[in-house]
């Protein structure tokens, strides 16, 4: 074996043994690029009867996400005032437990002494509030990206099956073609 094919077979063995890093790394991206593909998936399905009746490709995108939109609105509706009188019912259930729990703690001298030092301790209420703000904002930031993909993916869908077609070599020939299983058609 020369330097040359111990040098090749090295880089191929670390570039094997780095991809589940680089996989969990980028994690985020790629949860955002299936939901993206999802959702542009969702709306050219919602395009077929419309496009039955000879209805242009932009029109039918915007009928059938508008069609979506009020599927997924009057779901919320309908099933939105139920949960809200569950969440009620649960909050209420939570605050009865916290005061019989806060009443058995303070019976107890075990429960005062824990008590007194939990109280003494300085919890950063500050830092809590905030990190929950963040990952609440990097939740929300995440899912309009991959609304907004689904989007773009579903209004030119040809462009960016080119686009990851490029990616690969030429040499693979057919097999690139395997792309219009996953991005759909104009």
């Amino acid at each position: 074996m020369t330097n040359a094919d111990f040098a090749k077979r090295s880089a191929i063995f670390i570039a094997l043994a780095l991809t589940p890093i680089l996989i969990w790394s980028l994690f985020d991206v790629i949860l955002i690029i299936i939901g993206a593909l999802l959702i542009a998936t969702l709306l050219d399905i919602g395009t077929y009867p419309f496009r039955r009746i000879h209805v242009p490709r932009p029109l039918a995108l915007l009928a059938s996400g508008l069609l979506i939109l009020g599927i997924l609105g009057g779901a919320g509706y309908l099933f939105g005032a139920s949960v809200s009188s569950e969440m009620q019912d649960i909050l209420q259930r939570i605050e009865q437990a916290r005061q019989s729990i806060e009443k058995e703690v303070h019976a107890s001298p075990i429960g005062e002494f824990l008590i007194s030092h939990i109280k003494s301790s300085n919890v950063p209420v500050a830092e809590l509030v905030g990190g929950l703000f963040r990952i609440s904002a990097t939740f929300v930031l995440a899912v309009l990206v991959t609304i907004f993909a689904g989007i773009y993916l579903a209004a030119q869908p040809a462009l960016y099956r080119d686009g990851v077609s490029m990616l690969f070599p030429s040499s693979l020939g057919k097999k690139s073609m395997r792309l219009s299983i996953i991005l759909p058609t104009a």
